[in-house]
C-alpha cells in the first residue's frame, strides 16, 4: 500500500460509535470543548454506555454545571436511567452532592420516580433541592408523607415547612409490569427490627405486613396501595434486581433490605478458651506440592501435612523461619519440593508504596518506576536460592489501595515456573531460575466496571493444564481467555470475552463429556480448554467478580458477592448452552442446587469434608451442605475483619486469613467451633500455602513458614 494512502487512512475521522468512549470521558472530566467537538463530529448527544449512562449523566454526576446546561440545551434526555444503580442524571448529581446541578436539572424537567427529588432532598438535608421539587410538583401523597416523616425525624422545621407546600398529584396512573419482573421483586425484606414479605397473587404484587395488602404499579419498581393511599412501596436495586424496600405508611418511612430467609440466625462466636495441644495435630504424611493459587486442583486443601493451629510471630513459637520480602505484592506463595516461589514489585527509588484510597476510586497514583522480581526460597531455611528481575519499568496502569503491581500468583509444574505482571506480560523460568521465554500481553488494565478510566490492578493468576498455560484476562479493553504452550509460550488459542473487569482465576474440571475450563465473570462460562470454544454460559451474576470457581464431589461451585446478584451455584459439569433459564427451576439437571443470595465478594470459598464454607464481610462465615445446599450454620468470628485472601484447610481445621493480619482457625464440622486466633501483626492479603509440615503465610512485608517446633511425624 502506498505511504500516502496509509497516511490518509490514519487521518480519517473515527466512526461515531468508536468515539463514544471519548465523549463519556470528556463529559466525566468536564471538558466542554472536547464534548462539543465530538458531538459536532457525529456522536449522539444521548450516546449510552452498556449501563445506559450518557454524557449528561457523567457531567451531572461529576458536577460540571456549564456542560450540563449545554447538553440540556441540545435536548439531552434528563431522565435517562443507568441500568446498574438505576440512577438518573438527577439522582447521580444528588448522590455526589452537586446541589446546583440537581436544582438546574429539576427546573429543566428532570423527574425520578424511583428516587423522588422531594424525598431524596429531605434525606440529604438539601433545602434548595426540596424547594425546587416543590416548585416543580405535583407529587404522590405518600411521597409527601415520606418527606414529612423524614424531615420531622431529622428535626428540621425548615424542610418540613417546605415539604408542606408540595401539591399532591390527583389520580393513580398505573402501569403494567412484566410477570418476570414482578417475580424478581418477590421475597422477604428485613430491617433491624422486623421483616415484611412481597409476594405474587392474581398476576400482581402484594405486601404481607401483618395484613395482606394489594399493590398497584406506578413504575416497575414503585408501587402504591389502591385501597390505602397513605401506603407506598419503593423497591430499588442495581441492574434491576431488588436490594432495598422503602415502605411509606402515613407519616412513617421504613427501610428494609432483601434477606435470605433460609440462612438461619447469626451466631456470635466466643474466643477459643485455650490453644489446642500439639498432640491434637494430625501426623504428617508424605509431602505435597502446592503448585498454583489454592494448591492441588485449586482446592485449598492440604491434609496430611501436620501444620500447626497456633503460633506466635513475636516470640517465634511454631515459626520455622521468617523472611523479609521487599516491595509490595499480594500474590500468594507456591511450593514445589524444597522450593517456595513468590513474586514482588519494588519501587526503584526506594519510596514506600502509597496506601490511601482516592475519593474517586480511580487509583492511588503508584506510577513510579518498579522492578518486578521472582524469588525462590529454601523451604527448610527461608534462604533465597535465587531471584530474577523480570523487568524494570513505570507501571502501565495504576492500582487500587488494596491491590499491588504483583497480584497474580505463580504456577509451576516442578520444572517450569510461570509468572504474570500486568505491565511486563508473562514470563516462564526454570525452577532453577533461568528465563525460558516471555510473552507480551499488552497493558492489562482492570478497574471499576462503571468507569473505564479507573485503574485497580490485574489479579487473575495463570493455571497449568496438560502442557499449556491458561490465562483469564478480563480487562477494560480487549478481555480474553487464552492458552499458551508451556514449553515455548506459543499462543495456542485465544477467545475474546464480552466481560468487563474481573479478578477471578479460572479452573479446569473433569466432566462427563471431558475437561471444562470454568471462568467466573459477569457471565459465568465454560470452555473447552483445548480449543477455547464456549460450551455453556450462566447469569445472573455480580458486576464485580473476584472469587475463583471451586470443584468438589463432582460439582462446580461458583459464588460472587457484589450487586446486583449474590448467587451460589452448584453446577454439574457436562451441560451445554445457556443455563440461565434453568436457575431455580425444580428438578433441572444443570444444577445440584443454587441460591440467589449468600455469595462472597472477595474471598474464594472452600469445600471441605462435605461442607461449603463462605467467609464474607464483617467477619461472617456461612456454611452449607455441599451436596444439597441446606444451611448448616452462620457464625461471626470472635475477631472480625474483611477477607481478601482465601481460606485453606488441613487435617480437620480451616484457616481464614483476614486483611487485619488475623488467621482464625476453625474446626471442620456442622457446628461452629473456633480453635485459635493467630495475629500475624501485619496486613495479610494473600492466600496461605501448605506443604510438608508448614503453613506458608505472606504478609505485607514478610513470608513466614509456620511449623510445629516439635510436631509429630508419621513413622
Amino acid at each position: 500500500m502506498p505511504r500516502w494512502v496509509l497516511l490518509a487512512l490514519l487521518t480519517l475521522p473515527l466512526p461515531a460509535a468508536a468515539a463514544e468512549p471519548d465523549v463519556w470521558a470528556a463529559a466525566r472530566d468536564g471538558d466542554t470543548a472536547r464534548v462539543k467537538a465530538l458531538l459536532a463530529a457525529g456522536v449522539g448527544v444521548d450516546a449510552a454506555t452498556r449501563y445506559g449512562a450518557t454524557p449528561l449523566y457523567f457531567a451531572a454526576a461529576n458536577g460540571h454545571l456549564e456542560l450540563v446546561d449545554y447538553l440540556v440545551g441540545l435536548g439531552a434526555d434528563p431522565n435517562v436511567r443507568d441500568a446498574f444503580y438505576m440512577w438518573t442524571p438527577l439522582s447521580a448529581a444528588l448522590r455526589q452532592g452537586h446541589v446546583e446541578v440537581a436544582v438546574r436539572l429539576i427546573r429543566a424537567g428532570a423527574e425520578d420516580v424511583l428516587f423522588p427529588p422531594l424525598v431524596h432532598g429531605v434525606e440529604l438535608g438539601l433545602p434548595a433541592v426540596v424547594a425546587a421539587a416543590v416548585e416543580q410538583g405535583p407529587v404522590y401523597d405518600f411521597e409527601k408523607n415520606a418527606a414529612l416523616a423524614l424531615a420531622r425525624e431529622a428535626g428540621s422545621e425548615e424542610l418540613a415547612a417546605l415539604v408542606a407546600k408540595a401539591r399532591v398529584r390527583e389520580g393513580l396512573a398505573t402501569v403494567a409490569v412484566a410477570p418476570e419482573k414482578l417475580h424478581a421483586l418477590a421475597g422477604r425484606y428485613r430491617s433491624p427490627e422486623r421483616s415484611v414479605e412481597v409476594f405474587e397473587r392474581d398476576g400482581g404484587l402484594w405486601l404481607r405486613d401483618g395484613a395482606e395488602i394489594r399493590l398497584a404499579a406506578l413504575s416497575p419498581h414503585h408501587f402504591r396501595s389502591p385501597d390505602d393511599h397513605d401506603l407506598g412501596v419503593m423497591l430499588t436495586g442495581r441492574l434491576g434486581l431488588p436490594e432495598r424496600l422503602r415502605l411509606v405508611r402515613g407519616a412513617s418511612a421504613e427501610l428494609f433490605w432483601r434477606s435470605d430467609p433460609e440462612a438461619g440466625e447469626l451466631v456470635s462466636a466466643a474466643p477459643p478458651a485455650a490453644p489446642e495441644a500439639a498432640g491434637d495435630i494430625a501426623a504428617r504424611g508424605a509431602p505435597i506440592n502446592w503448585p498454583s493459587f489454592r494448591g492441588p486442583d485449586a482446592s485449598g486443601i492440604g491434609d496430611g501435612q501436620g501444620v500447626p493451629t497456633t503460633w506466635d510471630v513475636a516470640s517465634g513459637r511454631n515459626v520455622r523461619w521468617k523472611r523479609e520480602v521487599p516491595g509490595l505484592a499480594h500474590s500468594s506463595p507456591v511450593v514445589w519440593g524444597e522450593r517456595v516461589f513468590l513474586t514482588t514489585a519494588i519501587a526503584t527509588d526506594g519510596s514506600a508504596p502509597p496506601t490511601d484510597e482516592p475519593e474517586d476510586d480511580s487509583g492511588v497514583g503508584d506510577l513510579v518506576e518498579h522492578a518486578w522480581k521472582v524469588l525462590a526460597l529454601d523451604t527448610a531455611t527461608g534462604e533465597v536460592l535465587w531471584q530474577q528481575t523480570a523487568g524494570v519499568a513505570v507501571p502501565l496502569t495504576d492500582r487500587h489501595s488494596l491491590a499491588s503491581h504483583a497480584n497474580s500468583t505463580p504456577a509451576t509444574d516442578g520444572a517450569r515456573l510461570v509468572v504474570v505482571f500486568p505491565t511486563l506480560g508473562m514470563r516462564c523460568y526454570s525452577v532453577t531460575g533461568e528465563l525460558l521465554w516471555s510473552k507480551e500481553l499488552g497493558p492489562l488494565n482492570a478497574g471499576n466496571y462503571f468507569d473505564a478510566s479507573s485503574h485497580w490492578g490485574f489479579a487473575s493468576s495463570p493455571i497449568l493444564h496438560e502442557g499449556t498455560v491458561i490465562l483469564q484476562a478480563d480487562v477494560h479493553e480487549g478481555a480474553f481467555v487464552a492458552a499458551y504452550e508451556l514449553a515455548t509460550g506459543r499462543e495456542l488459542w485465544k477467545t475474546a470475552r464480552e466481560e468487563i473487569s474481573t479478578w477471578a482465576t479460572p479452573l479446569v474440571v473433569r466432566g462427563p463429556a471431558g475437561d471444562e475450563l470454568v471462568t467466573n465473570g459477569t457471565t459465568i462460562r465454560g470452555y473447552d480448554p483445548r480449543t477455547g470454544r464456549e460450551l455453556w454460559r450462566l447469569r445472573p451474576n455480580s458486576e464485580q467478580v473476584v472469587p475463583t470457581p471451586v470443584a468438589a464431589g463432582g460439582l462446580v461451585y461458583v459464588t460472587t458477592g457484589y450487586p446486583p446478584a449474590f448467587p451460589i451455584y452448584a453446577l454439574r459439569p457436562g451441560r451445554r448452552g445457556d443455563l440461565s433459564s434453568a436457575v431455580g427451576v425444580p428438578g433441572n439437571d444443570a444444577f445440584a442446587w443454587s441460591r440467589e443470595r449468600g455469595g462472597a465478594y472477595m474471598s474464594t470459598p472452600i469445600v471441605y469434608r462435605g461442607l461449603l464454607y463462605i467467609p464474607n464481610g464483617g467477619g461472617r462465615l456461612s456454611t452449607y451442605d455441599a451436596s444439597t445446599g441446606e444451611p448448616v450454620y452462620r457464625a461471626r468470628f470472635s475477631r472480625g475483619g474483611g477477607f481478601t485472601g482465601s481460606p485453606v484447610a488441613a487435617d480437620g481445621r480451616l484457616y481464614f486469613p483476614n486483611q487485619d493480619g488475623l488467621i482464625v482457625v476453625v474446626k471442620a464440622g456442622r457446628t461452629y467451633e473456633e480453635v485459635a486466633v493467630n495475629d500475624m501483626q501485619e496486613q495479610t492479603m494473600a492466600t496461605p500455602a501448605i506443604s510438608d509440615g508448614a503453613l506458608y503465610v505472606r504478609t505485607r512485608g514478610h513470608l513466614y513458614a509456620l511449623a510445629e517446633d516439635e510436631g509429630p511425624h508419621a513413622p
